[in-house]
């Protein structure tokens, strides 16, 4: 090979990644909401983690994707390691899909989806169009690469040197095995790998062996290849929570697992069937034949592609009823974390490549904050009607946690912004950030209520019991506006609102005569002018607080 071969060599490999990478994220960013409607269904059913797994890596074509969300979701805390585990193992069936598209051989036709991705990308008129042409050049991109790799390799099958390192891996599978792991860690791509190994067979690297041979030598490096893309599961559960880490672990168990068994079965069936192995027979049979440079022969890269798929689906059935033992294994081997001090809030960077999944996960943090707010504003009531340090502290504590809630969301949401999103979805990052607003200033009101409550009991004030019937039926009525605002939140109720539109409505008009008849009692000197400012702040506070609830209930209608 010259020097003019070796820059066509990696030119290929640069315009094969970069053609992977495009795809996969147009794709990923055209499924936008499917992924979360998918994700959403995953139970406790190992099956339908599965079929999730499986449905979701197909559309993105990115196993490493999917797992690194997985752990990302994990993390969280929006998944338990074993709905986890369904989803994973599903992952790895649907990435067979690429080297099934790469056997296609589709480099004949591949410039055309590259100049119509190309064409979309410009002239499209809305994003979505934009991003179904990014896929499209991505995909043309990738055969492009195969094409320009295939032909440049081809001068490598003749060289003695790369003959005798073939041979080396036939004779030795578990080094054909710790190579594939190795290069795909490398590379941290299993689906690249298996192109590359595909490009080869294309440019017909494997030709001067015989098909049993051929098999013998790719099927060990295959198998490293699917455990080699486990690292980047790894690398994403640096810095995680224990879960997560059990999460990228059992990925991992579930990889070497079925290296080992099935690199033994192919070993068994060398070694005691020989030229009547059924495996190779059947993997030979349909993958067919393919013509290289005229000449017939073996289609390396189909069988390639198939044995890829055949493995995957076996372990994942093979695996299935064992899951909880995997999860098992991956609990005993990374221990909890020790229970630390302090707010953890779960807001996962890994998201930010799956812009739906974290405006998904941004909500589900402001539900977090909501809860605790309404927890405040319980205590800080009660605080007011009947004052104590303690309770006085644990408010002031949780306002706390409130703003670092409000800080840690926003900056995410900023992050989710600079990311590539639609306009669909920047709109809703939008209105995100004014929620989040409202119920921080919702948390806020607490604190005013805190400030009264001490000016109360340092002024040694008491209420008649007809104002303490108003402030016990206004709040009784703030309560159940801001009950219904959690529950929109965490149920996705759309028709909270109306009934949130009564009970605002319904404050207003308590409030306005509670102060009414609160001045009346000042003017018939049945109260103090010092009671009357307390009073009237205290119920001023309450009718805001049923605004912010009655906002709250009016985001989930309008916009999820």
């Amino acid at each position: 090979m010259t020097i003019t071969d070796f820059f066509k060599l990696f030119g290929g490999l640069g315009m094969f990644f970069m053609g992977m990478n495009m795809m996969s994220d147009g794709l990923n960013r055209v499924a936008g909401d499917r992924l979360k409607s998918f994700l959403d269904k995953i139970t406790n059913n190992p099956i339908k983690g599965v079929l999730v797994g499986t449905i979701v890596t197909m559309i993105i074509q990115s196993s490493s994707a999917t797992t690194v969300m997985v752990v990302g979701l994990v993390n969280a805390g929006l998944m338990s390691v074993y709905q986890g585990a369904g989803v994973m193992l599903g992952a790895a069936i649907g990435t067979t899909i690429t080297a099934q598209l790469i056997a296609l051989d589709l480099s004949e036709i591949a410039p055309l989806f590259l100049a119509l991705g190309v064409f979309m990308t410009m002239f499209g008129k809305t994003n979505k169009n934009e991003l179904v042409g990014d896929a499209l050049a991505g995909f043309g991109l990738l055969f492009v690469g195969i094409s320009t790799m295939s032909s440049t390799l081809k001068p490598l099958a003749q060289m003695p040197w790369f003959s005798e390192v073939l041979v080396t891996f036939g004779s030795n599978p578990v080094l054909g095995l710790i190579v594939g792991a190795l290069f795909t860690a490398l590379i941290q791509s299993s689906s690249a790998a298996i192109g590359i190994l595909q490009a080869l067979a294309m440019g017909g690297a494997f030709a001067s062996y015989g098909i049993q041979s051929t098999l013998g030598i790719t099927i060990p490096i295959l198998l490293g290849m699917n455990i080699g893309t486990c690292i980047t599961a790894v690398i994403s559960a640096v810095g995680t929570n224990y879960n997560a880490k059990r999460s990228a672990v059992v990925h991992l168990l579930f990889k070497v697992f079925g290296a080992v068994w099935f690199l033994a079965l192919v070993i068994c069936l060398n070694e005691f069937a020989g030229a009547d192995n059924l495996l190779y027979n059947t993997i030979i049979k349909i993958s067919g034949t393919t013509q290289i440079d005229g000449i017939v022969v073996a289609d390396v890269s189909k069988q390639i592609a198939n044995t890829h798929m055949f493995f995957n689906i076996v372990n994942a059935f093979i695996i299935l009823p064992f899951i909880k033992l995997f999860v098992v294994a991956a609990e005993k081997l990374v221990k909890e974390d020790e229970v630390k001090e302090g707010l953890v809030i779960k807001l996962d960077d890994r998201m930010l490549d799956n812009p739906s999944i974290a405006i998904e996960e941004s909500f589900n943090t402001i539900t977090q904050m909501a809860q605790l707010a309404y927890r405040n504003m319980q205590l800080a009531n009660k605080c007011f009607l009947d004052y104590d340090p303690a309770i006085y502290e644990e408010v002031m504590r949780n306002e706390a946690d409130i703003n670092t809630y409000d800080t840690q969301i926003t900056n995410f949401l900023v992050k989710i912004t600079n990311s590539p999103i639609n306009e669909k979805e920047s709109e809703f990052v939008y209105r995100l950030h004014q929620l989040v607003h409202n119920v921080e200033r919702y948390g806020d009101l607490q604190l005013h209520i805190l400030e009264i409550a001490k000016e109360k009991v340092d002024q040694n004030i008491s209420f008649s019991e007809i104002a303490i019937s108003e402030i016990h039926n206004i709040y009784g009525k703030v309560d159940e506006i801001l009950q219904l605002a959690l529950s929109s939140m965490k149920d996705r109720d759309h028709y909270a609102a109306t009934q949130a539109k009564v009970l605002e409505d319904a404050v207003d008009e308590m409030q306005s005569k509670a102060r009414k008849n609160h001045i009346d009692r000042m003017s018939n000197n049945l109260c103090t002018p010092e009671q009357g400012v307390i009073f009237l702040e205290y119920i001023s506070d309450m009718e805001r607080l049923s605004d912010y609830g009655y906002r709250i209930c009016q985001f989930v209608k309008f916009n999820l």
